[in-house]
């Protein structure tokens, strides 16, 4: 499956791939990984308390990490991770996977962001923007 295929699958609509804690935003990244890259996504990310672990977490294996910087910016299907920033994110973070980048911002498909939406596409600036994760093929 591609990203747009995954797209196209769950816009609108919620993913709770633990089937713990509702639907959440580490949900819609594990089920990214598991139908868009084929990797087991307990595998590849172990699991997490917040989001903003998971660049941490992340295997290099699966994963190349790439810091944001002034540079930079992600590409599509790179999978973007937040830390908590006041007034952006909450204490948890945030993950979502990118769809275009730009140097002043990003489109992702996020779930969760804001608080209890759907899948769907988003616009974010970088505040608070830890790195990203480029899926290897493996």
């Amino acid at each position: 499956m591609t990203l747009d295929q995954f797209i196209a699958k769950y816009s609108g609509k919620y993913i709770d791939y633990d089937g713990k804690y509702g639907f959440q935003c580490t949900d819609l990244m594990r089920q990214y990984l598991k139908e868009v890259c084929g990797f087991s996504p307990y595998i590849a990310v172990p699991s997490v308390t917040y989001a903003k672990e998971i660049y941490a977490k992340a295997k290099p294996t699966f994963f190349e990490k790439i810091p944001n910087g002034e540079k930079n910016f992600p590409e599509k299907g790179d999978i973007v991770v937040w830390k908590f920033y006041p007034g952006v994110t909450g204490w948890p973070g945030h993950v979502a996977v990118n769809i275009t980048g730009a140097p002043m911002n990003l489109i992702s498909f996020d779930q969760n962001w804001k608080t209890g939406t759907p899948c769907h596409r988003q616009l974010h600036n970088y505040k608070g923007v830890i790195g990203w994760l480029k899926p290897k093929k493996v």
